[in-house]
């Protein structure tokens, strides 16, 4: 099937008579994106930015398959009064090639910063990780948002992680006339498709041997609270997103009714 192609017609019919306040998701396709925008259609009209095909959506939810970096994405801020921005378009897939999702996630958020300063929107929410502070022995058990972001030092298939992240810090710090968010989420389970998923989906789980390391979860439900409480007017800043406590990966794993298979370490 030929692939809908966005022009500046559709993008003027998208505008109609709706006068309900726009907002924009990037990165719609993903699961987390999705049930964003079910529950901001309700209140807001949603236009959904991926390169990807995108399903099981509201009829009113217009979805523009662009990729950041395509030149007709400007037209989009142009045509329309933006009062939010919901940056969830960040690539991170290990098996892919990692230059041009680089290329991707960097280019195109520099891109996006840029609209959002042109435009004067008033909001820009980025979906980061708690996955940027990095795996470190002298971490204490609980890190705050000040805490450094050591990720790509270790592990360099991270860098854009920590890279979106840090230039989002960049902008916040230089336009304060857009109320910027980032919000770092731990591990997120429920109905979505990531490497903590993969793990615990598995009915035979590796662990390492003597090794019982605790871990925090959050739910995707309750990341897309944290999404819509971060639009509220005068929220700013850095904000991490965790669930009820940390636990022992075991205890994860016994409860999700999993075997473990200790592999040496």
């Amino acid at each position: 099937m030929a692939k809908k192609r966005t022009t500046r017609a559709t993008i003027a019919r998208n505008k109609n008579t709706d006068d309900r306040p726009v907002v924009v998701v990037t990165g719609v396709a993903g699961r987390l994106g999705r049930e964003l925008a079910r529950r901001l259609h309700r209140k807001y009209r949603v236009i959904g930015l991926d390169r990807r095909r995108v399903r099981s959506l509201p009829k009113d939810v217009f979805v523009h398959r662009l990729d950041l970096r395509s030149n007709r994405t400007q037209e989009i801020f142009r045509a329309n009064k933006v009062a939010a921005v919901f940056h969830m378009g960040t690539v991170y897939n290990p098996r892919r090639d990692p230059v041009a999702d680089h290329r991707t996630n960097i280019v195109g958020l520099q891109r996006l910063l840029g609209y959002v300063r042109k435009y004067d929107v008033p909001k820009l929410i980025v979906m980061s990780t708690a996955d940027v502070y990095g795996p470190q022995p002298e971490n204490v058990t609980f890190l705050t948002e000040e805490a450094p972001l050591l990720a790509a030092a270790r592990f360099e298939a991270i860098r854009d992680l920590v890279e979106v992240d840090m230039a989002t810090l960049s902008f916040m710090w230089q336009h304060p006339s857009t109320e910027t968010v980032i919000l770092r989420p731990v591990h997120v389970v429920g109905s979505v498709r990531n490497a903590a998923m993969n793990y615990l989906l598995r009915d035979w789980v590796p662990q390492p041997a003597g090794y019982d390391p605790m871990v925090q979860l959050v739910h995707h439900e309750d990341v897309v609270d944290a999404l819509l409480l971060a639009q509220a007017p005068g929220v700013r800043g850095v904000f991490n997103i965790d669930g009820p406590s940390a636990i022992p990966i075991s205890q994860v794993l016994k409860h999700s009714g999993r075997t473990i298979v200790p592999i040496p370490s």
